[in-house]
């Protein structure tokens, strides 16, 4: 800590791009007393500047009560690390990890820049879990940094994705190249996931404030080859769009380079670092489907399968018919015993099957109803927009089979979208709604299984009891099998 009470913040590699975006954005907050390193003595003329040779290391003084230390500098490309191997990696690996050695050991947080090249660069994304395969020098070097710096106690490695500002490196070579005539040739098949030296200077701000540990990925959220980014990049050019030339990169051989990684970096604010112990979850086809077309879509969903969740309760062993990606039905499994899912659609059970969040406490089958009884006695079942679907020459065996699976006190909630409201319906929905009915419609016809029938309206969200002509969805539950049922199919 400095004598102004400010976290003192040491930039290893202030002259880079990198390294002065940092140094500058430190110095904007006015949190930190920043002090930067640069391996020409005729850039220390500026404030709190030092000189540091990452091929000396134990020539730089560590102990000036560093609280952090962003290890920004090093040979990049893997044109520069190929030319000189040896040179490189004393620059890239053995230099940085005697500094971190020293600075660690000092009592300083260090964190140090790594590079989407400890990848082959086969495929899009990579996560930090992937175990690391370069496939040049430059990714060999940072994956040896890596795993030299992963044995010293509180650093933190950020990986980054190609940084490109504009004004230097790879963009202005070719505005270079443009304005005097010439030509540029970029990849077609190679690809990058570029983000701003300011967006990782912001990364990197966020990582000191944490004193964060471990293995994190910064990254651009598309992948763009080099000939999209320049087409982009002169878009409002003509005259220089036509000398953008499209080639393709030959260390690609016949397919395709991309250096994009998966993003993972901690929470901006720590309690929701709990959240990554379950991970984004898939919504499944159907759900998805809606979320992408008409999210609002998802409220009613939800709303449905908390109504049956909440006649529900308590009961021991539930039954759901027709539970497509069953993206509802954990929260009837908030509620009960023991909960089966079943459809007749393989497509829907498989994937449940495979990657529903609850298929450890959910049992999915493949079961039509219409076709008979399932095997178990359950003391209720339900089904959610499911009964529209069943032709009216199917329905009563339909419902004669569900009764066959629930005990003789069991309870059937059905729910289907009203008569009325078929006239709003989308053209995906009305193609399979061959069975829809009025609420007295539906009354009646479930009043010939059951000796007591409660109906209830819904709009949107809101469940009432409301005129059933001016419902949008309609609930019938049903208690109480009437005696002498005829048999499934009779």
């Amino acid at each position: 800590m400095s004598p102004s009470g400010k976290p003192r913040v040491l930039v290893v590699g202030a002259d880079g791009v990198i390294g002065a975006t940092l140094e500058r954005r430190l110095r904007e907050t006015g949190r930190f007393e920043v002090w930067g390193t640069t391996r020409r003595r005729e850039t220390l003329t500026g404030e709190n500047r030092l000189h540091l040779d990452l091929r000396d290391p134990d020539d730089f003084e560590v102990s000036r009560g560093f609280d952090a230390a962003v290890l920004c500098t090093g040979v990049g490309g893997e044109a520069a690390c190929a030319a000189d191997p040896e040179g490189s990696r004393l620059v890239n690996v053995t230099g940085p990890v005697r500094l971190a050695e020293r600075l660690t050991a000092a009592g300083v947080h260090v964190l140090a820049l790594s590079s989407n090249a400890v990848f082959d660069g086969s495929r899009e994304f990579f996560s930090t879990e992937d175990p690391p395969a370069p496939r040049t020098e430059y990714g060999r070097q940072k994956r040896d940094l890596e795993a030299a710096l992963q044995s010293l106690p509180g650093v933190g490695i950020l990986r980054l994705t190609k940084v490109l500002d504009g004004a230097t490196g790879l963009p202005a070579r070719w505005d270079r190249e443009l304005a005097a005539g010439g030509t540029v040739e970029a990849f077609v098949n190679h690809f990058i996931s570029p983000v701003t030296p300011e967006e990782a200077a912001s990364v990197l701000i966020s990582l000191i404030d944490h004193r964060a540990k471990g293995l994190f990925q910064f990254s651009g959220a598309e992948s763009l080859s080099f000939h999209a980014y320049a087409l982009s990049r002169y878009a409002d050019r003509p005259d220089l769009l036509k000398r953008v030339r499209p080639v393709r990169d030959p260390a690609a051989g016949d397919g395709a380079l991309y250096n994009s990684l998966r993003t993972e970096l901690p929470t901006e604010e720590a309690q929701y670092e709990d959240l990554k112990g379950v991970g984004a979850q898939a919504l499944g086809l159907m759900t998805g489907y809606a979320y992408a077309t008409n999210p609002k879509r998802l409220a009613f969903t939800l709303s449905r399968y908390k109504f049956v969740a909440k006649m529900l309760t308590g009961k021991t062993s539930v039954l759901e018919i027709g539970c497509a990606d069953a993206f509802g039905t954990p929260l009837v499994l908030q509620e009960v015993g023991a909960l089966t899912a079943a459809d007749f659609d393989w497509m829907f059970v498989r994937e449940a099957q495979v990657s529903h969040p609850f298929r450890d406490r959910i049992t999915f089958l493949r079961h039509d109803m219409v076709e008979g009884p399932l095997a178990g006695v359950f003391d209720a079942a339900f089904c959610l927009d499911v009964l529209e679907h069943i032709a009216p020459e199917a329905e009563s065996r339909f419902v004669l089979n569900v009764c066959e699976s629930l005990t003789d006190d069991g309870v059937f909630v059905v729910g289907i979208p009203s008569l009325e409201s078929q006239v709003y319906a989308s053209e995906i929905s009305k193609a399979g709604h061959v069975n829809c009915k009025t609420g007295e419609e539906l009354r009646a016809f479930m009043l010939k299984f059951f000796s007591n029938v409660f109906l209830f309206s819904m709009n949107d969200e809101v469940v009432h009891t409301g005129f059933t002509p001016m419902a949008h969805y309609l609930f019938a539950i049903g208690a109480g099998k009437r005696p002498g049922l005829a048999a499934p199919g009779g």
